[in-house]
């Protein structure tokens, strides 16, 4: 790294010719090397709200307390304007606590061998802390960045935050070798892991408006209980368990792109706006709680012009209404509402789906959800795939057949609509039986129509209506006979679906 300040003009050895550290105001050499004299009349000159200035230079615990000391204020609290501590090295554990940083903090490239510790800390400009290497314990405790914190590419043994406020912080490309802890204290506005490696277990339990997780490497076991979040997950390995869950407000997924489920757990998060396509073994994902899909259009509306038209009430993937709104019926109510806060990169790869596509989506993920004894929401999901299969086909007698399931008893799982058509189909065979069903005189409707409903059950009742049959009668009590039960069967069945555990 080039260094852009007027360096010590101490001379160590021939492997290292001069001291990197920066200049002490008009001295010829950084705190590190002014001899006790000077160092003492440096010192003097500090005042609360001064500049520090440790750049590039080698900080022992003596020499940082002396200086801190200076910029400390009659309330006890050191006061900062503006900290430079490019590529500083401090020996034995730091510790900054009850500190003001009114300007802005960096500390890029800096080392901390055995650990730091922030505590009681308030940093009003951007605090970075790219490519520092913290070694020993990296603890973080009360601080309040009021802009953002930059972690981008550092390296840690481990790092724990606790009661930490920030606008924003990135931990871009960072490297934790042990245990890497978020306490339920932190507030954290939006919060970047994109290219982490975490090789010792991860505990992240905060409330964080917006986490993106891309390309993201957890060895150990991984944990993110998280409040009101807005999750971009994507592209990221976990070799162990892991869980996403709510600890109040739900969390919103937004991507699982690229992830290999084997070791997912998703647990009361909202996936209403969340692009799955692309999850890797998404039957291996473990859904549990309350996880909320996207649902179906509200309300009637009038298709082809004059048809009033409802869609029945039912989880989906949030991938078919892209689909539904890009080509097939916007004006249905499949439109999408504007996001204004969406990531750009949330669009992934919807442009190549179809129903296809969509049809073995669903059948997979439905495993996830019946695996978590889940029966209603595993319905919904089988009767998106049904949807989507009936779309797809290009075989003309299996779409005829699909057709028919669906309008007869919304493949299985509607017994309303069976039901419905039990009637109709009552009602139209009572009105063939009274016009040719039987020889002779007609009798009274209501007769044919429990003659129809005993046919359809299966039952011997003909009450005062002769025993003799017509053609037309016979064709009519066969086909009572097949259908009643058949949508008896049907109506049975999708409350079955609707009610078991």
């Amino acid at each position: 790294m080039k260094l852009d300040w007027p360096r010590c003009g101490k001379v160590l050895g021939p492997r290292k010719p001069r001291c990197t550290g920066a200049r002490v105001g008009d001295a010829s050499y950084c705190w590190a090397h002014l001899e006790p004299g000077p160092r003492e009349d440096a010192v003097a000159e500090l005042k609360p709200g001064g500049d520090l200035d440790l750049r590039g230079t080698e900080v022992a615990p003596d020499l940082l307390a002396e200086i801190l000391d200076g910029l400390r204020a009659d309330d006890g609290k050191i006061r900062i304007g503006e900290a430079r501590c490019q590529q500083a090295v401090f020996a034995g554990h730091v510790i900054f606590t009850k500190m003001a940083v009114g300007q802005g903090a960096s500390f890029n490239a800096a080392s901390f061998p055995a650990g730091v510790t922030f505590t009681a800390a308030k940093f009003v400009g951007d605090a970075d802390f790219s490519a520092a290497a913290f070694g020993g314990d990296s603890l973080f405790a009360g601080i309040e960045f009021k802009s953002t914190a930059s972690f981008i590419g550092a390296q840690f043994d481990r790092l724990r935050l606790s009661r930490v406020t920030a606008a924003g912080a990135s931990f871009e490309d960072a490297h934790v070798a042990g245990e890497f802890a978020m306490d339920p204290a932190c507030a954290i506005s939006t919060l970047t892991l994109n290219g982490v490696r975490a090789t010792g277990p991860v505990d992240v339990r905060a409330r964080v408006a917006d986490l993106a997780c891309r390309n993201a490497e957890f060895t150990e076991r991984a944990r993110f209980r998280l409040t009101g979040t807005r999750l971009w997950l994507a592209d990221t390995v976990f070799a162990q368990p892991a869980t996403v869950e709510s600890a109040a407000d739900l969390v919103a997924v937004r991507t699982l792109q690229g992830v290999d489920a084997e070791h997912l757990t998703l647990a009361n998060v909202d996936l209403s706006r969340c692009l799955i396509s692309g999850l890797l073994r998404p039957e291996e994902l473990r859904i549990e709680g309350r996880c909320v899909f996207a649902s179906t259009p509200r309300g009637w509306r009038l298709r082809y012009g004059c048809l009033p038209w409802h869609w029945t009430d039912r989880d989906t993937l949030y991938e078919e209404r892209l689909w539904r709104a890009r080509y097939q019926v916007p004006r249905l109510g499949w439109s999408l509402p504007d996001d204004p806060d969406a990531d750009p990169s949330e669009a992934g790869d919807e442009a190549e789906l179809d129903a296809a596509r969509l049809a073995v989506l669903y059948r997979q993920l439905r495993r996830a959800v019946e695996d978590a004894r889940n029966e209603p929401g595993a319905a919904d999901l089988y009767y998106g795939e049904m949807e989507m299969r009936r779309l797809s086909t290009r075989r003309w007698d299996e779409r005829i057949l699909l057709t028919a399931y669906w309008l007869v008893s919304g493949y299985g799982l509607r017994g309303s609509r069976a039901m419905l058509m039990l009637v109709a189909l009552l009602v139209v065979a009572a009105e063939v039986l009274q016009r040719a069903g039987f020889p002779g005189s007609p009798h009274g409707y209501m007769d044919y129509l429990l003659y129809a409903s005993a046919s359809a059950l299966s039952l011997d009742l003909t009450g005062h209506l002769p025993s003799t049959l017509t053609d037309w009668g016979q064709v009519v009590r066969m086909i009572l006979r097949v259908a009643g039960p058949v949508l008896l069967g049907l109506g049975a069945l999708a409350v079955r679906g609707r009610v078991k555990r």
